[in-house]
């Protein structure tokens, strides 16, 4: 009679479980599953070799890794910030991913429970032992196993729940009483009109010219046009957000240099993250009996609108509210979409203002529709196309009624991403995501000017539109002031990126600070750590 060693029949059993185990994550996701088996291999042998004591950093790790599976299982990838910040929502878990998840929890502690009580040892010296902890603990560390990919959302999470809550209290110092008045209202006739804000994908100055963008370039001689301006902020979600409410937010829309992005939060989480009582230009708009409209080229699921919402936007345009079920608009389909919302407010009397995002021409984007010439080059086709619709919309607008009370203002969320490519193409120097973008200010009454921003950059654009409309009497926490007073700031030429701080030299060049002197470095870094509790 064949005696059966129990001890290694567990252990057989173990680790079929453990193979088996592997094969179903295997199955919802390769990589993640392969790097499990991996760290389950390292975990395997580290109860078998080294010494009992070791056994707490192996139950630590051994946690981490069932919780990614559970994960794997339930969200089809490793562990992500939106699961830490949702654990309260578990109710809306499916009974049936429930029973999954119960199936593998329970296959997961079968598996290496035995590990644990087995009196089977693998006896190596204890130098080849501390080699096998090095080896673990250097693999745990370094490769992108179960333990590694939980460290960035538990990161992101505790600097989300943690950090200091934005608070109007702790940006007293930035608080002002008013608008600066240049009395540009009187002399434009300006007070009182409606504005349409064309915030343009990544587009810089050197973008425009007269052979690829007409529609701009014929607008600008029609226009008051501003020069040598900067963006102070990049990408979309800080630029668009950073222009409205004239300051540096720190939350863009993905995770980058160490902070969070909107993009890995729920619609109540960013409530949560700003402060309802801030005054933005939308808001104190609002004040002023305008209704207040944003049009994005994306669906509802997207969290731009959630943005533009905590901004004081009262009516968010989505991409499903001109084509049901899309997720994304064409420019063409954007401005189509406008022009039909103005045709339906005709007969109000109500002034509004309407900003909206045409992203057409966003970094790797080709044109849908129209083409440059030959139509080889993509960042010529999606210029050439978002100008093209522009234009259209232009043509119908300068014949509607709204021609003679509404102001056409566009610019852009940030200069082009500066790729080589880019750079070659329209022989821009700036290695950074800061240059010199467009203002364009058209109204068919105004006479057309070219106008010297002076290097100021886009925290003046807020103030600039409510000194317009000759709204002055407003409490705010701008950084900017109206570029129509002479009135500078010490962030008139500073232009932060997360955590990346430019400045912008007399001739009009961008450096960053981190490369030039360490004590005016130092002195922005300190100041950016302050400010981003008050704007987060």
């Amino acid at each position: 009679m064949v005696r059966i060693n129990k001890e290694k029949l567990f252990f057989g059993i173990a680790a079929a479980l453990k193979l088996l185990l592997a094969a179903f994550l295997y199955s919802q996701n390769p990589a993640a599953g392969i790097l499990t088996l991996l760290e389950t291999a390292l975990l395997t042998g580290g109860l078998y070799i080294l010494p009992r004591k070791w056994r707490w950093v192996m139950i630590f790790f051994l946690a981490i890794n069932i919780i990614q599976c559970l994960h794997i299982i339930g969200g089809g990838t490793f562990l992500v910030a939106e699961t830490l910040m949702n654990l309260g929502a578990t109710n809306v878990v499916s009974p049936e991913m429930k029973i999954r998840m119960i199936l593998c929890l329970s296959g997961a502690l079968l598996a290496y429970l035995p590990d644990f009580f087995l009196k089977l040892r693998l006896k190596l010296s204890r130098r080849r032992q501390l080699v096998y902890a090095g080896i673990f603990l250097a693999a745990e560390l370094l490769l992108p196993l179960p333990f590694h990919s939980i460290v960035d959302p538990v990161k992101e999470t505790v600097q989300l729940y943690f950090i200091d809550r934005p608070d109007l209290l702790k940006g007293a110092r930035y608080y002002r009483k008013n608008i600066a008045d240049s009395g540009i209202s009187g002399k434009l006739g300006s007070r009182g009109k409606n504005i349409i804000l064309i915030f343009t994908e990544g587009t810089s100055y050197k973008c425009i010219s007269k052979e690829l963008t007409p529609t701009l370039w014929g607008l600008m001689k029609e226009s008051l046009s501003f020069e040598d301006y900067f963006n102070h902020t990049a990408a979309t979600f800080r630029g668009i957000r950073g222009q409205l409410i004239s300051g540096y937010p720190a939350i863009g829309g993905v995770a980058l240099h160490g902070l969070s992005g909107f993009s890995n939060m729920s619609e109540e989480q960013i409530e949560k993250l700003y402060p309802t009582r801030l005054p933005t230009l939308p808001r104190i708009l609002a004040k002023h009996g305008y209704s207040c409209q944003f049009f994005s080229p994306h669906s509802r699921k997207e969290q731009l609108g959630a943005v533009m919402k905590i901004v004081g936007f009262s009516d968010i345009q989505y991409a499903e509210d001109y084509i049901p079920g899309r997720i994304w608009i064409s420019d063409q389909q954007l401005y189509d979409h406008l022009w039909n919302k103005l045709e339906q407010r005709k007969d109000s009397l109500t002034p509004f203002f309407i900003a909206l995002y045409p992203s057409g021409t966003h970094h790797g984007f080709n044109s849908p529709d129209i083409r440059y010439k030959d139509g080889k080059n993509a960042y010529l086709n999606k210029f050439y196309q978002h100008d093209h619709w522009l234009g259209k919309f232009l043509e119908k607008f300068k014949k509607s009624r709204f021609a003679d009370n509404t102001i056409i203002i566009i610019t852009a969320d940030h200069a082009i991403y500066p790729t080589p490519e880019a750079k070659a193409l329209f022989k821009i120097k700036s290695r950074c995501f800061v240059d010199r973008i467009p203002l364009i200010i058209y109204n068919r009454n105004f006479k057309p000017a070219r106008m010297d921003a002076g290097l100021r950059n886009s925290l003046a654009l807020a103030p600039t539109i409510l000194d317009m409309l000759g709204i002055h009497n407003e409490a705010n926490y701008f950084l900017g002031n109206s570029l129509f007073t002479d009135l500078k700031t010490d962030y008139d030429r500073i232009a932060i990126e997360g955590k990346q701080i430019f400045g912008v030299a007399k001739d009009g060049s961008v450096e960053l600070l981190a490369e030039g002197p360490k004590k005016k470095y130092r002195r922005w870094k300190r100041w950016l750590k302050e400010y981003y509790k008050f704007i987060w």
